[in-house]
């Protein structure tokens, strides 16, 4: 089983028809922290996608609550959650833990650039 997480890397929405605000540098970081200790452990893969990141952890064992606590420390979408918990209590279970690979904006199709998190966080080192 997988477990997805999306993080914008520049904006959190908390609810459906709020204005996002910006996403704290602090923050940031931190999330980037607590994926990088996740991903030493397991296998990741990490995308980059318009906007932000998609990641992508493989895992043996699936408990959807504990999943709920590790995307949401992870910094996924709050809203995104929110949906899936809904799926899961409808029991529409096909289609909890989506993500698009790709997407229209703006009239530009913008596709993952994925690889695997050890090398992000080389990459990531580097650039800094």
């Amino acid at each position: 089983m997988i477990v997805t997480v999306d993080l914008d890397l520049e904006e959190r929405r908390e609810e459906i028809d709020t204005k996002p605000r910006r996403l704290s540098e602090l923050e940031l970081l931190m999330y980037l922290l607590r994926l990088q200790y996740v991903c030493r452990s397991t296998q990741c893969k990490i995308c980059r996608t318009r906007k932000g990141l998609h990641v992508y952890i493989k895992t043996n064992r699936y408990d959807f609550e504990k999943v709920v606590g590790l995307r949401l420390w992870l910094g996924d979408d709050p809203i995104r959650v929110d949906i899936d918990i809904l799926r899961i209590r409808r029991g529409v279970t096909m289609y909890i833990e989506t993500l698009f690979q790709a997407k229209v904006a703006h009239g530009k199709v913008s596709k993952e650039v994925c690889v695997d998190a050890k090398q992000f966080f080389r990459n990531l080192v580097k650039h800094l």
